[in-house]
């Protein structure tokens, strides 16, 4: 499970118009009867970011149906479904990790408006890029890599975010998930990544964040849980946190334009 409350309650303060159907993303709003009050009722940016998520045929086509009349779709996920790889002409394949003992890699954002400096990621896990795009309709977004070294640039051009055109609107989608994390984001200055994706998304719009496909534990012990269970250490740290969302927003919007 990729955990990003702090971010999603500190956009919610920021921008209260664009949070306004965040609770709708539920079971219901994929049932057979109500999708289409969901094509026809919202408009804006949906995000999931997630270490998987398998939408399934028919919520699938309500959302691609839902994209094609000019909404923006963002899914950061380890990997995809066939369905949806297949519709936009995409193949993906794992990152090699031979001689990558340490489990470090490194990404970048390839928008020379934005910040194409390199940042670390030091977590064990595994990575995917896109192995095949279609070169007509996709555009680049970021590169992973295994690390080369502070400051040193992405050596191999693996792409791991993309962007196409939909109908009239757009998907975008990245094998990165963990760039909307409290632990990627509070490391700093990985910030300025998450703002130059963030800076990809029309805050004018409502956007929506998934809860519905993030499943996890019932009961945490982490010291992190008990810590936000204790109201003044709580808002401590969103205060904390929302200082570095503004920062993330607001920079984003800047380097974009």
């Amino acid at each position: 499970m990729f955990l990003g409350h702090a971010l999603v309650n500190s956009i919610s303060l920021l921008f209260p118009a664009c949070a306004q159907y965040w609770n709708c993303l539920n079971e219901h709003c994929f049932a057979s009867e109500s999708v289409l009050y969901f094509k026809s009722q919202i408009n804006g940016t949906y995000l999931f970011f997630n270490g998987a998520i398998n939408f399934g045929n028919e919520e699938l086509e309500a959302l691609l149906d839902w994209v094609d009349e000019g909404n923006k779709l963002v899914i950061a996920s380890v990997d995809f479904e066939d369905k949806l790889l297949d519709t936009l002409d995409l193949e993906t394949r794992s990152v090699n990790t031979v001689a990558n003992f340490n489990n470090e890699y490194q990404i970048q954002l390839v928008n020379p408006n934005l910040d194409t400096s390199s940042f670390k990621f030091d977590r064990p896990t595994t990575f995917f890029h896109f192995d095949k795009i279609d070169t007509l309709q996709t555009t680049v977004v970021g590169l992973i890599d295994k690390f080369q070294g502070d400051n040193e640039p992405v050596k191999d051009t693996l792409i791991n975010i993309i962007k196409q055109p939909f109908g009239e609107g757009e998907i975008i989608l990245s094998t990165f998930p963990q760039a909307f994390t409290n632990y990627f984001i509070l490391n700093k200055p990985n910030q300025n990544y998450t703002a130059g994706l963030l800076s990809y998304i029309d805050t004018e719009n409502p956007i929506y964040i998934d809860t519905y496909y993030k499943s996890g534990k019932k009961f945490y012990l982490s010291p992190m849980y008990l810590f936000l269970n204790n109201d003044a250490l709580k808002w401590a740290y969103y205060i904390i946190i929302i200082g570095a969302v503004v920062y993330i927003i607001f920079e984003g919007k800047r380097k974009q334009r």
